[in-house]
Formats: structure tokens, C-alpha cells, sequence
């Protein structure tokens, strides 16, 4: 959330995060079944020039 970075660069970052750690989970043979994920929220962060409405958000979260 800090930051000046907009919503789609923190979706960028959220995505190749996302894969990078199903990639080493899935290398360390962990069975994922019963895993529970706690993602972070797709926000612009607080110093971002642009705000993002509770719909765009809402269609960021959407994709993971």
C-alpha cells in the first residue's frame, strides 16, 4: 500500500508474485490441498497520482 505506484502495476507485481511462489511450492513437492492463500488487495498505493474506484478493484481482485 505504499507507495506511488498505480493499481496496474500493483497487479503486475500481484501476478508475478503469485506465480513465482506456486512455481517454488509446486519444486518443493508441497501438496496444496489444504493451503490457505491470503492474498493482498490490487490498490494504487497511498501516493499514487491516480485513484482507483471500487469497481476498478473490485476487476483487479477478480483475476486471482
Amino acid at each position: 500500500m505504499d507507495g506511488d505506484h498505480d493499481i496496474v502495476r500493483c497487479e503486475q507485481i500481484t501476478e508475478w508474485v503469485l506465480k513465482e511462489t506456486f512455481q517454488e511450492l509446486y519444486y518443493a513437492k508441497v501438496a496444496l490441498e489444504g493451503m490457505v492463500l491470503k492474498p493482498n488487495m490490487i490498490v494504487p498505493g497511498k501516493g499514487s497520482k491516480t485513484r482507483a474506484t471500487v469497481e476498478d478493484v473490485a476487476r483487479a481482485q477478480s483475476r486471482f
